[in-house]
């Protein structure tokens, strides 16, 4: 997983963990599809947990995956969230 998300997915864990106390977290995987963070719950959770992580996904399009700042959906060989900064690195071969 891309660097600049980890706060996304460190809050997720947090506020799951601090939700499921003591109980079993719902099993859930993460991954990076079209520039954006897909969570994906297996098992165990609620609509309010389904809210969190639909919020972490829409935030994930407005988050560079490199850096953490700002960043917008780019459509390079393969659509990823960037910054300007990062965008001309990338394009620089600098990725």
């Amino acid at each position: 997983m891309v660097d600049g998300w980890t706060p996304i997915l460190t809050t997720l864990k947090e506020y799951l963990a601090k939700k499921y106390k003591g109980k079993v977290v719902p099993t859930h995987s993460y991954k990076e599809k079209w520039g954006e963070l897909v969570i994906d719950f297996r098992s165990g959770f609620d609509g309010e947990d389904m809210a969190v992580a639909d919020f972490c996904e829409e935030l994930s399009t407005k988050v560079c995956d490199t850096c953490g700042r700002p960043g917008e959906p780019r459509d390079l060989p393969w659509i990823r969230t960037l910054c300007d900064e990062c965008l001309e690195n990338h394009k620089k071969g600098n990725k």
